[in-house]
C-alpha cells in the first residue's frame, strides 16, 4: 500500500483563542480526488489552507513523508484575490511567481487557456470589468496555468452557468488522472462525482 501523500496528527489551528480547526488526525491519501465538506463555517477553508501549507498549525503535525512538498501549489482561493491590472497581465503574474520566466511560452499557454474557454476576447480587459463568474474562470485558469502536483480548490464550481460547470466538472475529472486534487464542496453529488474519498467537518473536527 503506498505511503499517504499527507498526514495530519492532532492538527488544532486557533485564531485568538477561537479554535477553528480541533485536533484532527488524518491521511491525504495520493490517487482518486479528496473532498472535504461541511456546514459554513464548519472548518473546510482553514483546512485547506493548513494542507497547502498558507495556514501554519497552532499544534500537531503535518507531514509530506516520502513525498516531497510542491515548491509551488496551485490553490483556488473562494474570494477572488487579483492585481489590479488587465486579465493577461493578472495570469503572467502567477506564472512569473512559479519562476517559470519564458515569456513567450507564457503568453502563448495563456492564450491557449483562454481560447479553450472561450474567453480570448477578454485578453486585454482589465479584470474588475469581469463579471464574478468570468473571474471564478480566470481563477481557475490561473490554476491550470500553475500546474503543480496538487490542486487545492476552494468551491471551484462557485458562479458557473450551466455550460461551464459541466465543462469545469469535467476537465477536474480528467485533470484527477495526473495530479492530485482536494477540493471543497457543499454538494455531495459534486463530491461523489469525483471519489469517495470525503472528509465531513463539523465545527473544526472530523465526522
Amino acid at each position: 500500500m503506498n505511503d499517504p501523500l499527507i498526514r495530519l496528527k492532532n492538527i488544532y489551528y486557533k485564531v485568538n483563542e477561537s479554535l477553528i480547526i480541533d485536533n484532527v488526525s488524518i491521511n491525504i491519501n495520493q490517487g482518486q480526488p479528496t473532498v472535504i465538506m461541511g456546514k459554513n463555517g464548519a472548518g473546510k477553508t482553514t483546512l485547506l489552507k493548513l494542507l497547502a501549507g498558507i495556514y501554519r498549525p497552532t499544534s500537531g503535525d503535518i507531514d509530506f513523508g516520502k513525498n516531497k512538498k510542491p515548491d509551488i501549489v496551485s490553490f483556488l482561493f473562494q474570494q477572488h484575490i487579483f492585481l489590479d491590472r488587465s486579465v493577461s497581465e493578472n495570469l503572467l503574474h502567477a506564472l512569473a511567481c512559479t519562476k517559470k520566466n519564458d515569456k513567450d511560452m507564457s503568453e502563448q499557454k495563456i492564450k491557449d487557456y483562454l481560447n479553450e474557454f472561450n474567453l480570448t476576447n477578454y485578453h486585454d480587459t482589465h479584470i474588475k470589468k469581469l463579471s464574478t463568474g468570468q473571474k471564478q474562470l480566470i481563477s481557475l485558469i490561473r490554476v491550470f496555468l500553475i500546474d503543480s502536483s496538487i490542486f487545492f480548490l476552494d468551491e471551484p464550481f462557485n458562479n458557473l452557468d450551466q455550460y461551464y460547470y459541466s465543462y469545469v466538472k469535467d476537465l477536474l475529472s480528467d485533470l484527477s488522472k495526473t495530479r492530485k486534487i482536494i477540493l471543497i464542496t457543499h454538494s455531495r453529488d459534486e463530491a461523489l462525482y469525483f471519489t469517495n474519498d470525503i472528509i465531513s467537518l463539523e465545527t473544526g473536527r472530523v465526522v
